[in-house]
C-alpha cells in the first residue's frame, strides 16, 4: 500500500506515513488488489470477502510487452457506503521491489569525508611509524643498547685488568724493594761481621809476640821419640812431628808454656797423613786440652779432650772452607784467638768458625800431627803467641 499524499510504500497497519507523516484513512488502508489469470489474453481482478465488500470480476486484455497499455476500465459505481475498488494492477510496484526512494535520502557530508580521510592518513601513518619503529628504530635500538653494554662491560675489565696490574705491579715492586732492602741489609750485616771479625784478627795479631819462634832449632818445644816409636824433632830448619802408627795422632808441647786468653798461629806443612794442628790450655799429665785440625781435604774441627784416651771428648765446630789448601806439602797459615770462653779461628788470615766452651781457662800450647789409615810427617815453622 502506497501513502496517498506521496506514494512511497507504508509498512503494514500504518497509520501515518513514515516519510511525510500525512495520515492514512480506513480506506486507504484496505488490502490490495489480487488479479487472477482466467484465460489467456485476460485476468480477473478479486477482492477479499469482508462483510459489506463486494467482489467484482474485470476483464483486462492480454497485452504485450511493447504494445501501448489501454486505459483503465471506468469504475463501477459502488453503492453508498462501499469503499471504492483499489487502483489497477500496472500502477502497483512489482511484488518483492522496495520503492526508491526520491527524496528524503541524504550522502555523507564533506566534513565527514575529511573527518574519514584524517582518520585513514592518521592510521596509515601510525601504521607506517609502528612498523618502522618495530623494524628500524626498535632494533637499532637494542643493538646500541647491547653495543654500550658491552663496549661498558669491557671498559670496567679493561680498567680491573689495569688495577689489577698496576696493584700487582706495585706489589712486585713492593717485593723487589723489600728483598732488595734485605739483601742490602744482609749483605751490610755479612760486610759489617766480616769486617768487625777481620778487625778482631788484625788486633788480636797487632804488636810484638810473647813469642815468636821460627822453630828452626831447639828452643823450648819437646825433643823426644814417642813411645810407640813417634817423634818430635827439628830437621832441615823446620819442627817435625812423625807418627808411624795409622789411627794414632801424637802432641808435642811447648813445656813451661802458660796462656790464658792468647792468639797462637803457626805454618802447618803436612807432608805425609791426614791431619794437623795446635793445641791450647792442654795439661800434659791428664791429657785435657782444646785441639782445632785442618784436614787435607779441607775440613776443620774443634774438639775438647778431658782425657788421653779420648773418651771424654766431644767436638764444638767442625766444617769444610774454602780458606784451607787441600792435599800434602801446601802450607797453611792456621791461628786460634781464645778469649774467656769464646774461641775465633782463622786459616792464612781468613775468618773459619765461632765456638764457645768453658771446659777451660789456661794451659800449655803445643802442635799435633796424625794420620787415620797410613803414617804422618808434618813439618811446623814460624809459631807465634800473642797474650790478650
Amino acid at each position: 500500500m502506497n501513502c496517498p499524499s506521496c506514494g512511497k510504500m507504508l509498512p503494514p497497519d500504518a497509520t501515518f506515513c513514515p516519510n511525510c507523516g500525512a495520515p492514512i484513512s480506513a480506506e486507504s488502508s484496505l488490502p490490495t488488489q489480487t488479479y487472477i489469470e482466467n484465460e489467456p489474453g485476460r485476468a480477473e481482478a478479486t477482492l477479499p470477502a469482508e462483510p459489506g465488500l463486494f467482489r467484482e470480476s474485470v476483464s483486462l486484455p492480454q497485452l504485450s510487452p511493447w504494445s501501448t497499455p489501454p486505459p483503465p476500465p471506468a469504475q463501477t459505481q459502488l453503492p453508498a457506503g462501499n469503499t471504492p475498488p483499489p487502483p489497477p494492477l500496472s500502477s502497483m510496484p512489482p511484488s518483492g521491489f522496495a520503492p526508491v526512494p526520491t527524496s528524503g535520502s541524504r550522502g555523507l557530508s564533506k566534513g565527514m569525508i575529511i573527518l574519514i580521510g584524517v582518520l585513514a592518513a592518521l592510521l596509515i601513518l601510525a601504521g607506517s611509524g609502528l612498523i618502522y619503529y618495530a623494524a628500524v628504530y626498535h632494533p637499532a635500538q637494542l643493538h646500541a643498547e647491547a653495543t654500550a653494554t658491552v663496549q661498558a662491560i669491557d671498559t670496567q675489565q679493561a680498567n680491573m685488568t689495569a688495577t689489577a696490574n698496576t696493584e700487582a705491579t706495585g706489589t712486585a715492586i713492593a717485593e723487589a724493594n723489600a728483598t732488595a732492602t734485605a739483601n742490602a741489609q744482609a749483605t751490610a750485616q755479612a760486610v759489617a761481621t766480616a769486617t768487625a771479625l777481620a778487625n778482631i784478627y788484625t788486633q788480636a795479631t797487632s804488636g810484638a809476640p810473647t813469642l815468636n819462634d821460627p822453630l828452626s832449632y831447639p828452643n823450648n818445644w819437646v825433643a823426644e821419640y814417642g813411645t810407640s816409636g813417634g817423634s818430635c824433632n827439628f830437621s832441615a830448619g823446620a819442627y817435625h812431628i812423625t807418627e808411624p802408627n795409622k789411627g794414632y795422632f801424637l802432641y808435642c808441647p811447648a813445656q813451661g808454656s802458660n796462656f790464658s786468653n792468647l792468639t797462637f798461629q803457626v805454618n802447618i806443612d803436612i807432608i805425609v797423613g791426614d791431619f794437623a794442628g795446635i793445641g791450647i790450655r792442654s795439661n800434659e799429665t791428664t791429657g785435657s786440652a782444646y785441639y782445632f785440625t785442618i784436614y787435607t781435604d779441607g775440613s776443620y774441627d774443634f774438639s775438647v779432650w778431658k782425657n788421653n784416651n779420648g773418651d771424654d771428648s766431644r767436638s764444638l765446630q767442625s766444617g769444610n772452607s774454602p780458606s784451607i789448601k787441600s792435599g800434602h806439602n801446601q802450607i797453611n797459615l792456621v791461628t786460634i784467638i781464645a778469649r774467656n770462653h769464646t774461641f775465633y779461628f782463622y786459616v792464612n788470615k781468613h775468618y773459619i768458625a765461632t765456638a764457645q766452651d768453658s771446659s777451660f781457662s789456661s794451659g800449655e800450647i803445643g802442635l799435633f800431627a796424625g794420620d787415620q789409615t797410613h803414617s804422618a810427617d808434618v813439618a811446623f815453622s814460624n809459631a807465634e803467641v800473642w797474650s790478650l
